[in-house]
């Protein structure tokens, strides 16, 4: 059985009545093991006395058993009142509550179990923050059921980037971060990451023979390009490129700036018309 607190007797008689027991206001546990709630029995000059102190009631027993022998054990998910009784059986006693919060959970879902987001530049260049989806989670109890009444925390590791906004996640600016959503003892991770559009046109025609160029700094892209004819897609500065096809997805890391190259190649000296193309660049986190 476990103890939180010892409890002794400073006197060297400890004869003096009992006046109060010193309890801590709330004990949360996380399992089904025994437990005794410790304290320390004061005289009415605060001086403690080696009296026994003991747990005889609770006031819902389906969150807290209570043994024969004044034991506590958590049985399901909640909170429960435990009183305490303490003195001699042929002498005065003094009683105190505790409450007891049974933090009893299995495991922790959370749906989406990661967010990504498409953060894209006004008009005047402002990045507006983007909002998902409400967040679906589900606290699971020791019994394999749904908790209704779960105490749930939910924290960013870096609300710059994201953070909670009324159940949802909020990106704010470009970068990777993970919310944490916490119930009882158990952690749930959900990663984030929020990209941002450095270039997206549809239509663009680039005609036979030539080269469309972006001029990108330092980082991780991902580029992607539709085209009505096969095209060629490279960056200038890292090892990246692709053979000619109509659908390219490519990503790649520049050390440093460089260009995003779409090539509209001639065909043994023949050209091949104009390529009509969808193209996007995101900037990774």
């Amino acid at each position: 059985m476990r103890r939180l607190l010892p409890s002794i007797c400073l006197l060297a008689a400890c004869s003096s009545d009992p006046a109060r027991i010193d309890a801590p206001p709330t004990v949360t546990v996380y399992d089904r093991a025994m437990q005794s709630i410790d304290t320390r029995v004061l005289d009415a000059e605060g001086e403690p006395l080696d009296l026994p102190v003991r747990a005889v009631a609770v006031s819902d027993p389906a969150v807290v058993a209570l043994g024969k022998n004044g034991e506590l054990q958590c049985a399901s998910y909640g909170d429960a009142t435990v009183t305490l009784e303490a003195g001699e059986a042929d002498g005065p006693t003094v009683r105190a509550e505790t409450l007891m919060r049974c933090q009893l959970v299995k495991e922790i879902m959370v749906e989406p179990a990661k967010v990504a987001f498409t953060l894209k530049p006004d008009a005047q260049g402002v990045v507006r923050p983007a909002l998902s989806d409400p967040l679906r989670i589900v606290v699971v109890g020791i019994d394999g059921q749904p908790i209704d009444q779960a105490d749930v925390s939910v924290t960013s590791e870096d609300p710059t980037i994201a953070r909670l906004e009324k159940g949802a996640v909020q990106a704010r600016q470009r970068g990777a971060t993970t919310i944490k959503v916490a119930a009882g003892d158990k952690v749930t991770e959900v990663p984030v990451e929020a990209s941002l559009v450095v270039d997206d046109r549809l239509g663009l025609v680039i005609a036979d023979g030539e080269t469309h160029g972006i001029p990108v700094e330092a980082g991780t892209y991902r580029v992607t390009v539709g085209s009505d004819q096969p095209v060629e897609v490279s960056f200038q500065g890292a090892d990246c490129e692709s053979d000619e096809a109509t659908a390219h997805t490519l990503d790649c890391t520049l050390e440093k700036g460089g260009t995003v190259r779409v090539e509209n190649p001639a065909i043994f000296g023949m050209g091949g018309g104009p390529a009509t193309l969808n193209i996007r660049l995101l900037q990774r986190p």
